[in-house]
């Protein structure tokens, strides 16, 4: 799907273009990932400056569809108000998908910086995916996931793990193919899976995901379950 990824762009402080090939993706055959107040290694983090000036730049795209997403999406308006006064994504790096001129999908993922020594390799933890509600159901949020987990691969990481907060969530990363390893003591799904779905790992619970209430890799009928409660059917 990924054939070119330019290094950041110094003047405009935003990362090159990745060329897509979007196959379930409406208007995808010519998207650009977008990474706000880049810095060239994936492995360092933001100052202060940097992140400012990436929140500024990614919050300012995204906060020009809240005040209609806030009426037209009551389930996820909440959540959103409270990530986005919550101030800084601290140490993540924010991305957008731009198809043309405009962006239709936002992403805020944290590249660790640890150098793991353990058999499960480095591992990003993607915090936020929003896609303002004109845009949806047509798999940019997915696409820009995808290029996400590409750029972490090529940079030498092995996992992602998150936590679902809502069933947009679950469902973005089930059309990714995540594995989810049960809920966390506030009762949230924990996402844990390989970057590469062909890369070895030791048997067993991912280390990511021993914090959950009661670790195992979760079924369908589990999944399935744990929403039509979440959901009061």
């Amino acid at each position: 799907m990924c054939s070119v990824f330019s290094p950041p762009n110094e003047k405009s402080g935003l990362c090159g273009s990745v060329e897509v090939t979007g196959r379930d993706c409406v208007g995808c055959s010519a998207s650009t990932l977008v990474r706000f107040g880049a810095v060239d290694d994936l492995t360092q983090r933001l100052d202060e400056a940097g992140k400012l000036q990436a929140q500024r730049e990614w919050d300012a795209e995204c906060k020009k569809f809240y005040k209609i997403d806030k009426a037209l999406d009551a389930a996820n308006g909440k959540f959103l108000q409270n990530q986005w006064s919550a101030g800084p994504f601290h140490n993540d790096f924010c991305f957008g998908l731009r198809i043309g001129i405009g962006f239709v999908s936002y992403n805020a993922t944290r590249f660790s910086t640890k150098k793991h020594k353990n058999a499960w390799g480095r591992y990003i933890h993607a915090h936020l995916a929003y896609t303002p509600v004109q845009y949806r159901r047509r798999g940019y949020a997915k696409l820009l996931f995808q290029l996400i987990e590409h750029l972490a691969f090529e940079s030498g990481y092995s996992r992602v793990k998150s936590i679902c907060q809502t069933y947009l969530g679950f469902r973005l990363h089930r059309s990714l193919g995540h594995e989810f390893w049960g809920l966390d003591k506030r009762g949230k799904l924990i996402v844990d899976s390989a970057l590469n779905p062909a890369d070895a790992f030791p048997a067993g619970i991912p280390i990511e995901a021993r914090c959950a209430v009661n670790p195992h890799l979760w079924t369908p009928e589990e999944l399935e379950t744990h929403w039509s409660h979440e959901s009061g059917s």
